[in-house]
C-alpha cells in the first residue's frame, strides 16, 4: 500500500462580470429606469471579480491487488480552498449624501425599474456584496502494468472521476430612517448559488522512472 499527499496552488477562472446592483446619481423616484441615464455610475457590481490563487491539497491512497505489482488500485481527494470577496457602498441619509438604488427588471410590467436604498434627508442606506467559490474532487482508478524493466514501468489506467465546482453571490440591504423621520428600518437579502458537478470516466497512461 501506499500513501501520498501534495499541496496544491491554483488559479481558477476569474469569475463572469456581474450585473449591475447599485447605482448611484440624482434622486428619482421608485420606480424610474435609471440604467444609461446621464450622471448615474454603477457603484456596485458592474464588472468580473478577479478570482485569487489559493492553497489546496491531494491525498492518495492506493494498494497493489496482487504480489506481482501488474494490477493496483488507487482513490484519492482534492479541494481548493474557498475564496470570497466582499465590496460595500454606503450613504449616511444627510443633506448633501449620495442616491442609491437597486436596478431590476419588473416580471409583473415586463419593464425595467428601481428601489432606492438610499435617500438624502430621508433614509440612509447600505449594501454588501460577497461572491465566493470553492472546488471538491474525488476519484477511483484500477491501473495495470504493460511493460517493466529495471530502471521503468509503463501502465494503463482507466477510472471515474467527481468534480464539484460551487459559486454563491449574496447581496444584502439596510436601509434605516434619519431623524427626525420615525424610527424605521428595511433590509433585503438576496442569494444566488450555482453548483457545477462533473461526473465522468477516465482512461491514461503513465510512466513510472526509477
Amino acid at each position: 500500500m501506499w500513501i501520498n499527499s501534495e499541496y496544491l496552488y491554483w488559479k481558477i477562472q476569474d469569475s463572469p462580470k456581474i450585473v449591475p446592483l447599485v447605482v448611484q446619481g440624482p434622486v428619482v423616484p421608485d420606480g424610474t429606469p435609471v440604467l444609461g441615464l446621464p450622471n448615474y455610475e454603477t457603484v456596485l457590481g458592474g464588472k468580473k471579480l478577479n478570482n485569487n490563487w489559493r492553497s489546496g491539497a491531494k491525498f492518495s491512497l492506493g494498494s497493489w491487488l496482487d504480489n506481482e505489482c501488474c494490477l493496483g488500485v488507487e482513490a484519492s481527494y482534492f479541494f481548493l480552498s474557498r475564496d470570497s470577496h466582499t465590496k460595500s457602498v454606503s450613504s449616511n441619509g444627510l443633506l448633501g449624501s449620495a442616491f442609491l438604488t437597486i436596478p431590476f427588471f419588473d416580471v409583473t410590467t415586463d419593464l425595467e425599474s428601481s428601489a432606492a436604498v438610499a435617500i438624502p434627508t430621508n433614509f440612509a442606506g447600505r449594501a454588501d456584496l460577497k461572491v465566493s467559490n470553492y472546488m471538491r474532487g474525488v476519484e477511483l482508478n484500477l491501473f495495470t502494468t504493460i511493460s517493466t524493466s529495471c530502471d521503468r514501468r509503463i501502465g494503463l489506467l482507466g477510472g471515474l472521476r467527481f468534480w464539484k465546482f460551487v459559486e454563491s453571490l449574496t447581496l444584502d440591504t439596510d436601509s434605516p430612517y434619519v431623524p427626525p423621520n420615525p424610527t424605521d428600518l428595511f433590509l433585503t437579502h438576496d442569494r444566488f448559488q450555482v453548483k457545477n458537478n462533473f461526473f465522468g470516466g477516465q482512461l491514461g497512461a503513465n510512466i513510472d522512472y526509477f
